[in-house]
């Protein structure tokens, strides 16, 4: 991971935009390898995201992967919301080529997967 990238995760970390319980509908996903645990909290109206937030115990990397997905969504079609990638969340990070530290960085696209 580069130094730049890293330095972002970490600033995420300490200074997430969406972090925090809400009374969205909740997501859950579990990375069983890491013991990552993440929850999203889904405000939908008329099928449009208004609002999405986490909590969990999980790494900063899932944690910085979890801030960038609400901040994209919101606003977003919840079909479209579903369909976003780690490309278009990271562009051309070099997260995109570490399969392990991906998988955490993707938990919470996959607790999305599951809002019905």
């Amino acid at each position: 991971m580069d130094k730049k990238l890293l330095d972002e995760v970490i600033w995420r970390y300490k200074n997430p935009s969406h972090r925090g319980v809400s009374d969205g509908v909740k997501c859950n996903a579990k990375n069983l390898s890491c013991g990552d645990d993440i929850t999203l909290y889904v405000d939908v109206d008329d099928g449009v995201v208004r609002a999405a937030s986490y909590a969990g115990e999980a790494c900063a990397i899932c944690n910085y992967g979890a801030d960038l997905l609400c901040e994209k969504i919101v606003g977003m079609g919840v079909d479209d919301a579903r369909e976003v990638s780690s490309a278009e969340l990271l562009g051309e990070s070099s997260l995109l080529q570490n399969p392990v530290r991906l998988k955490c960085f993707e938990l919470a696209q996959k607790a999305l997967e599951k809002l019905s």
